[in-house]
C-alpha cells in the first residue's frame, strides 16, 4: 500500500494505492478486495485494474486498486480500515480479514 495526501492544503484527504502481486507460478483469479471504515471516514474504492493477478513471471504481474478517504475528524481520530481480500488459486479459495 502506498499512502499519500493528494491535496497538500487539505490533510483530511488520503489516497491509498493497493498493489497485489503473485509470487506463485499459478495465477490468482476472482480477486475481491473490500474495505470498511468508521462513520467519520468517507470511503471511495475505485475498481481494480483486473480481478486476475498473473504469476510472477508474467509481464504485467501486478494489479492495483485505489482507495480514497476523507477524514471528517482530521487531527482528532486516525484512519482505521478493516480489509478483506479473497481470491481463488487453482482449486483453492482463500479469504483473509485484517484490521489496520
Amino acid at each position: 500500500m502506498d499512502i499519500s495526501k493528494p491535496v497538500p492544503s487539505d490533510l483530511s484527504q488520503s489516497r491509498i494505492i493497493c498493489r497485489f502481486k503473485n509470487l506463485n507460478p499459478i495465477q490468482l483469479e476472482h480477486l475481491v478486495f473490500q474495505a470498511a471504515v468508521p462513520k467519520y471516514l468517507k470511503l471511495e474504492m475505485l475498481p481494480p485494474s483486473s480481478t486476475t493477478v498473473p504469476p510472477a513471471h508474467a509481464a504485467a504481474a501486478e494489479v492495483t486498486q485505489e482507495i480514497r478517504l476523507t477524514n471528517s475528524m482530521q487531527g482528532q481520530k486516525s484512519i482505521m480500515l478493516k480489509l478483506k481480500i479473497g481470491y481463488k488459486q487453482g482449486s483453492v479459495t482463500v479469504s483473509d480479514l485484517r484490521l489496520h
